[in-house]
Order: C-alpha cells, then sequence, then structure tokens
C-alpha cells in the first residue's frame, strides 16, 4: 500500500511539473484504435451489461446524502437510481421504479421522509419500505413488506458510496475492491463538503477514459 502511496504522490508531482512547463508526457510510440471501438452499439450494450450493470460503481461521496432523508436521483447505462440515506442514517441504492407499475417515485434531488409514486400514490419510505397505498381498497390484500423498493448491493466507506446496478448480484462490493478502499480512506474523503452539483454531459464514456 505505501509503494502505491509513493507511486501516486510521484505522479501527481510529474503531471504538476509538465503543467507548469506547459508540456505534456508523451507515450513511446502512436497508439492506433479502431473507430468501431466508440461506435459500435452492440460493443457498448456488452459494456453497458458487463460492467455498468454488473461490477460496483462509485456513484456518489458521503457528502451528498449529508442527512437522514437526503437523496440524489440519477440513470446510469440506462439504469434509474435512488440513492437515499435512511433514518438509521445508512445509504442505501434503489431501483427508482415504484414496484406497482415502475414509475419514477423521485426526480433531482433533496431531502424527504418519503418518496410518492405520481401513478397511483404509492409511497415509500427512507429504508425502501412501502409505507402507504393510496385508496388501499382498490388493490385488495397487498403485502406490504414484499413490496418495497428493490435494493441494489451498496457499501459506503471512506467517504463514497458504492453499488451493483443489478439487485440480483451476489459479488461482494469489499471484496472486489479489495484494498483499494482502504487506500482512498488516506484521503478523508469523508470530511469533504459539498458546494454544488454540475453535470457533464459528454461522449462515449472511453473516450473520456482514453483521453485524460
Amino acid at each position: 500500500m505505501s509503494g502505491l502511496r509513493e507511486d501516486l504522490i510521484r505522479m501527481g508531482r510529474d503531471m504538476i511539473t509538465h503543467y507548469e512547463a506547459g508540456t505534456v508526457r508523451l507515450a513511446e510510440d502512436v497508439m492506433r484504435l479502431d473507430a468501431r471501438l466508440y461506435t459500435d452499439p452492440q460493443r457498448f450494450e456488452v459494456e453497458r451489461s458487463a460492467i455498468f450493470r454488473n461490477l460496483p460503481i462509485m456513484l456518489a461521496m458521503s457528502c451528498e446524502l449529508g442527512a437522514p432523508g437526503s437523496y440524489v436521483t440519477m440513470d446510469v447505462a440506462s439504469v434509474p437510481v435512488l440513492l437515499v440515506r435512511g433514518k438509521d442514517g445508512q445509504a442505501r441504492a434503489f431501483l427508482n421504479a415504484c414496484t406497482h407499475r415502475g414509475g419514477a417515485v423521485a426526480q433531482g434531488c433533496g431531502q424527504t421522509s418519503r418518496f410518492v409514486c405520481r401513478y397511483h400514490g404509492w409511497s415509500f419510505g427512507s429504508e425502501g419500505q412501502l409505507s402507504g397505498i393510496a385508496a388501499a381498497g382498490d388493490f385488495g390484500a397487498v403485502d406490504k413488506s414484499a413490496m418495497g423498493l428493490r435494493p441494489c448491493p451498496t457499501l459506503e466507506k471512506a467517504g463514497m458510496i458504492w453499488a451493483i446496478l443489478n439487485p440480483e448480484s451476489s459479488l461482494r462490493i469489499e471484496d472486489f475492491l479489495g484494498g483499494y478502499v482502504d487506500f482512498l480512506a488516506q484521503f478523508g474523503l469523508e470530511n469533504w463538503t459539498l458546494v454544488s452539483r454540475k453535470t457533464l454531459p459528454g461522449p462515449n464514456w472511453k473516450l473520456t477514459f482514453d483521453a485524460h
């Protein structure tokens, strides 16, 4: 772990040196990539399924859910996600879809004690439980305990909130990440403060990654 920290410090200092000199570190040779890596829709769907929907993704910083009832919604790889901090202080990720007709139960971000689907008025608590049904007599006998929001595997550690966007996944996030989160804990991210949010629309994710 100490070797990794030293490597990152060295890399950081190298980047600062190049920035101040107005230069960049060049690769040893020119790398050519087939444009289909970025444009092939079938390949993109495989990437979305294999990477973004079945592996842990860091979805938010802990400071984005500062108080119980704080929430933020997002769409990741066409999966509607609701992140919320429950009354018990735990951060959870759910599919942002009512378990009755699939309508979104939240929009944007904010703080609330419950989420209400606009379709038929089903309401859910901050821990995902189905807490109320408007005009309950119209729906017959509903087992509320079995109709809560669908949770995704979630891990909050070192000031970050990770989730797997597949509710059926049995992959343990902490095991998958190994000691990486423990390393990140050295940066004190749990002490960050949210100042503002900004969304930057961009092209295919690999273009951003490859051009960093």
